[in-house]
């Protein structure tokens, strides 16, 4: 059986008939194939050979398998309020012979890409294929979670999981503004609002590994739809003078068009 196919069956089997619950297993299942596309996308740019590739894919298809046993047990995707979502997806990857039909060494890099991927900092002795397979995973996992997060703020749509129960007061948060300006990437205790989460989707771009990510983040207009987001709120414009500045380093010729 197809790997893709064990892992639609593994989601599929956390459905429980309850359309909230049942709605947020669906979110995390097509997050993980939208993962998977962006992954390839990366590897494809980094010119990488057929096996590297396989690898690739498969981690960014399973980065998030410990997302469907985590909800089913708290009915949150906050790691902080209940288990570490990527140390518990390497365990059940293992538990659930998952990775077969890869070699020990494969399955270990992978594995440890899932362990990994929502690490704040990674371990310094991450290296050689498990930190390039991480990195993928991680700038893929960045790309689309953006991508999710701006359409349901744009549609109006209310779901604690997406928007992790935050204010809609309008308002950004001196911590969450003073990290932007600065170029870091801001601490998510002190998130407040819905604003404050939008902004640390723009200081993402300074963590993105590959160039292909980079354009992408662009192309897609994530600046302009996240700047206009917060726009008018007291300290909107430093954050968008740090940020123009911020692609300016990354060496990409870039007009923001706001």
């Amino acid at each position: 059986m197809e790997l893709t196919t064990v892992f639609q069956n593994y989601a599929k089997s956390f459905l429980c008939g309850r359309a909230d619950f049942d709605g947020n297993i669906e979110l995390k299942r097509t997050h993980s194939f939208r993962v998977m596309s962006l992954a390839a996308k990366i590897a494809r740019a980094e010119k990488a050979d057929e096996n590297d590739f396989r690898l690739a894919v498969t981690a960014g298809l399973l980065h998030d398998y410990g997302r469907f046993e985590q909800y089913r047990q708290f009915e949150t995707f906050a790691d902080a309020r209940s288990i570490d979502h990527g140390e518990l997806g390497a365990r059940l990857l293992k538990e659930h012979n998952v990775l077969h039909d890869f070699s020990s060494r494969d399955a270990e890099w992978i594995i440890t890409a899932v362990r990994c991927h929502n690490m704040r900092e990674l371990p310094a002795e991450l290296s050689g294929k498990a930190l390039w397979l991480t990195q993928i995973v991680r700038d893929a996992d960045k790309i689309d979670i953006i991508e999710l997060v701006l359409s349901y703020y744009a549609s109006n749509l209310d779901n604690p999981q997406v928007t992790l129960g935050l204010s809609p007061e309008k308002r950004l948060s001196p911590a969450i503004v003073s990290a932007a300006i600065q170029g870091k990437a801001p601490d998510y205790r002190d998130l407040r609002t819905f604003y404050d989460f939008a902004v640390t989707k723009l200081s993402w771009f300074a963590g993105l590994y590959f160039d292909w990510s980079r354009r992408e983040f662009l192309r897609r207009a994530y600046p302009e739809r996240i700047i206009g987001f917060i726009a008018g709120i007291p300290g909107a414009e430093e954050i968008t003078a740090a940020f123009a500045g911020m692609v300016k380093n990354a060496g990409i010729e870039y007009e923001l068009n706001l």
